[in-house]
């Protein structure tokens, strides 16, 4: 059977560097995108090689296993076998999709041909621009699946429903458990929970944003001070002080009621990181 290895080579050059940045992009590896095209052109050469060594078989799944391991140590940072083996289920379980996916679209709008030496090639109706973009979404779409099913698991283990009762006005948010945070107030001994500047304008309309740059204590907060937080060189102060009354919920459970805690002002957008307005102090929860 006549296969093109120009067809071969373009083929799966865009197809296993989409599998790689697909993995990348799950496993959060910060790999740089040159990098995986410099892996992708290694495993097309694997697959041309294979054109001319024929092997079929055991000796063919154990070579194409082989190719697999040997993309994912020059593709990733591999720090542990542990890391080594979720690279390389996450990369197969990725490859099923896309090949799934390939084998589909040939089916349906062409031929595919598999030549003896197993490697795969197309006969398509459709223009190949098509077939990457189809390609290009469904990693899209891959990508964001892993993303939402991370959050629920998050979700469900670090993210709490808060109410903030102070002076008449309650605020119901949502907080999010930091188990880095266990910084404590020097001047009152309580755990610290950091809050957004956004929630702070929540609580405190009449406040600016010019009185925190200029550290004034307003008047308004009750026991009010101003904490040095960070290492050396990098350090920065933070407003902190008291409020009524702090309750955390988990699942419309109660977990915590009046928290004796003191609130820090963060100006790190915590809504767009963490999906939250508040870093809860786990110290809160030994007490």
């Amino acid at each position: 059977m006549e296969v093109y290895i120009e067809d071969v080579f373009l083929d799966n050059l865009i197809i296993d560097f989409l599998i790689l940045y697909i993995t990348n992009k799950i496993l959060k590896t910060g790999s740089k995108n040159l990098r995986l095209l410099i892996t992708s052109f290694v495993g097309v050469f694997f697959v041309v090689l294979n054109l001319f060594v024929n092997l079929t078989g055991v000796l063919l799944l154990f070579y194409k296993f082989l190719t697999s391991v040997f993309m994912i140590l020059l593709a990733f940072k591999i720090k542990s076998f542990k890391n080594f083996f979720l690279h390389l289920v996450c990369f197969l379980f990725v490859t099923a999709i896309m090949g799934g996916f390939c084998f589909f679209i040939s089916l349906t709008f062409g031929k595919v041909l598999i030549s003896e030496n197993g490697v795969v090639s197309y006969q398509l109706a459709l223009p190949v621009s098509v077939i990457i973009g189809v390609i290009s979404i469904i990693g899209f779409l891959t990508i964001n699946l892993f993303k939402s099913i991370k959050y629920k698991r998050l979700n469900n283990e670090f993210v709490f429903d808060v109410l903030i009762d102070n002076k008449e006005l309650s605020i119901s948010e949502k907080a999010f458990l930091d188990t880095g945070n266990t910084f404590l107030d020097p001047l009152t001994g309580k755990p610290v929970c950091f809050i957004s500047f956004k929630l702070f304008q929540k609580l405190f309309k009449n406040i600016s944003l010019a009185t925190l740059i200029l550290k004034k204590c307003p008047i308004e907060l009750q026991n009010s001070h101003y904490v040095k937080v960070g290492s050396v060189g990098k350090s920065s102060d933070i407003l902190v002080f008291e409020i009524e009354k702090l309750s955390i919920f988990q699942n419309k459970q109660i977990t915590l009621t009046e928290c004796n805690c003191c609130l820090g002002v963060s100006f790190a957008k915590l809504e767009n990181k963490l999906g939250c307005s508040l870093l809860l102090n786990p110290i809160l929860f030994s007490n």
